[in-house]
């Protein structure tokens, strides 16, 4: 896969993805296990994830998505807060890679599977590369 992305390094081997996608849906399942929920999926960025991560939740739920056309610093924000708007009385949010930042997000996930410095184009790759 190198000489297809020659200007990328990769920082998270496509084991470590399958293993942290593997401890997230665990942590994911011992959460909301019981409670039959419904899963939204935040497209088209966790389309690939959400792929991966649905077969391996181990438990009874809903599930449907939210088209965004871009994310931004308040997105997952302003979408949690639509969410309480129209009725759910809790909303918890998962994210699979999160960039180490200098400055916070505007709302923290509840479940996350790797974080990593220089996370760009190539997050949708079995491997997670950096530019």
């Amino acid at each position: 896969m190198k000489e297809d992305l020659p200007d990328s390094d990769e920082i998270i081997s496509a084991t470590e993805v399958q293993t942290a996608l593997d401890r997230l849906a665990r942590k994911i399942t011992a959460s909301l296990g019981t409670r039959n929920p419904l899963v939204i999926t935040v497209m088209n960025g966790g389309l690939v994830v959400a792929g991966q991560l649905l077969p391996r939740l181990a438990f009874a739920r809903e599930c449907s998505y939210v088209h965004v056309r871009r994310y931004g610093a308040g997105t997952l924000a302003a979408i949690r807060a639509r969410l309480f708007e129209l009725g759910a009385t809790d909303v918890l949010t998962a994210a699979f890679a999160l960039k180490e930042r200098a400055t916070p997000a505007a709302i923290a996930a509840d479940f996350t599977g790797v974080r990593a410095s220089g996370l760009g184009r190539w997050r949708k790759l079995p491997t997670i590369r950096a530019l």
